[in-house]
């Protein structure tokens, strides 16, 4: 699990979510965020590292016919309040896992990556230095060599 959002609290309140006036206006708010290749910069610890190239690899989501719908949805449905407490879930799961965090992730914070590890039952926690929301593009050889190192010791 990579810089899981699985504790970030961003929510809107159901009735504004389930509004007529949103099932419109979501769509447009999702192709915004969609495109804000500010929003992407700022995933990265150096903001120089989301290059040109990157940045064309990630825009190629908008030429997929209705991705701001489906973004819509996505939001939608993380956005949503729920009762659903996924933290008392968490141990229940019983299968090896790794997680992985930038160490200067302003997305989900460090912290919120250690808290995933101490309810995980099997699991190894590694920190990628000088690293955003996206270690695997900023430092793809320390990304490979932890998780190469992780599936040798499952035996992988």
């Amino acid at each position: 699990m990579v810089d899981a959002a699985v504790f970030v609290e961003e929510s809107l309140p159901s009735w504004l979510i389930k509004s007529t006036q949103m099932a419109n206006l979501g769509p447009l708010m999702a192709r915004v965020l969609g495109k804000n290749q500010e929003f992407y910069k700022s995933c990265y610890a150096d903001g120089s590292s989301f290059t040109s190239e990157r940045q064309d690899n990630t825009m190629n989501m908008t030429d997929i016919e209705n991705w701001d719908f489906a973004l819509w949805e996505y939001l939608k449905a993380w956005g949503e309040k729920s009762s659903f407490n996924i933290e008392n879930q968490i141990p229940e799961i019983d299968v090896p896992v790794l997680v992985i965090s930038g160490a200067e992730d302003g997305i989900v914070p460090v912290e919120q990556s250690e808290k995933l590890d101490s309810l995980l039952r099997k699991s190894e926690f590694s920190v990628i230095d000088a690293a955003g929301h996206m270690p695997h593009e900023e430092s793809p050889e320390d990304f490979k060599a932890i998780v190469e190192g992780w599936f040798k010791k499952q035996n992988l």
